[in-house]
């Protein structure tokens, strides 16, 4: 894992937070939704690759969040991860808000 590179995607609970992960270091851009979370996504999307110094073909898979949360925002970030997908021929995996809160309480040991 430490040499992979990969872009987390969740745009379900009202926010929109995006994670490069590049070769061990984590990168991440976050924003309330405000305005258009279409607009939003796309311009947080081409901030936090131009902070990381990559671009869509150097990742290695994406990953999205699968809710539980907004349906509109989550349909938005899925479509997103697909279209990234498509263009780049990389694999998408899908988690759950539920498990990731989870996981972090345990590394937290909460």
């Amino acid at each position: 894992m430490k040499n992979k590179v990969f872009l987390s995607v969740e745009t379900s609970i009202n926010r929109i937070f995006l994670v490069i992960y590049n070769k061990g270091e984590l990168l991440e851009v976050k924003k309330n939704i405000e305005t258009s979370i279409e607009v939003d996504l796309n311009n947080l999307l081409g901030k936090l690759f131009k902070k990381a110094q990559l671009e869509f073909k150097d990742l290695h898979f994406i990953m999205v969040s699968l809710g539980p949360g907004s349906f509109t925002g989550t349909r938005i970030g899925l479509s997103a991860a697909k279209a990234i997908a498509l263009a780049t021929g990389k694999k998408i995996y899908g988690y759950s808000n539920f498990e990731t809160m989870y996981n972090q309480a345990i590394i937290d040991k909460k």
